[in-house]
């Protein structure tokens, strides 16, 4: 058979459809290997495949994750006026709270850590204030439901890429 090359949607629901088989996947993995280039790629696809019972258990939670982390932008937005919406850093901070309704394996920490940055970047440009302790507040929801998930539902899964062995060998299990 010829090998194609990776394509993220396809991976993702192999995988996906593989563990509610029961199988693992370093198994499936091994399997993909044989099907598709870029081995490093199908394992960072596969890790970011949450199991679907965990992923089910967690529905609620993500679901709510995402949402605090949108609101949170809408807050500072109506706080803070046009110029804190135009920060890159408020924009990462919706584009991953939207990205988080669809368990994207990257969005969850990198969450936490964005939404942090932009809490002590508008600590730093406006000081204290009672907004100040709202946004903080949310702020400290997201980072710690966005670590719990992060770590819940991708065990394996560091901030960008899959966790490896000393030998360089992806850990998927």
């Amino acid at each position: 058979m010829e090998k194609k090359y990776v394509s993220k949607k396809d991976v993702k629901r192999i995988a996906s459809d593989e563990l509610q088989k029961g199988r693992t996947k370093t198994e499936i993995l091994a399997e993909l290997t044989d099907v598709y280039y870029e081995k490093d790629l199908l394992a960072k696809f596969i890790a970011g495949t949450p199991h679907p019972e965990t992923k089910n258990k967690l529905k609620l939670v993500n679901i709510l994750l995402a949402i605090i982390s949108i609101v949170i932008v809408a807050f500072r937005f109506l706080v803070f006026g046009i110029d804190y919406i135009g920060s890159g850093l408020t924009i990462l901070t919706l584009i991953m709270g939207i990205s988080i309704f669809t368990f994207e394996a990257t969005s969850y920490r990198l969450l936490s850590i964005v939404c942090i940055m932009t809490f002590v970047r508008y600590f730093m440009n406006y000081g204290i204030s009672q907004y100040l302790l709202v946004d903080l507040g949310l702020t400290l929801v997201i980072a710690v439901l966005g670590f719990y998930l992060g770590s819940k539902l991708f065990p394996n899964y560091g901030i960008l890429a899959v966790k490896k062995d000393s030998h360089g060998a992806p850990i998927l299990e």
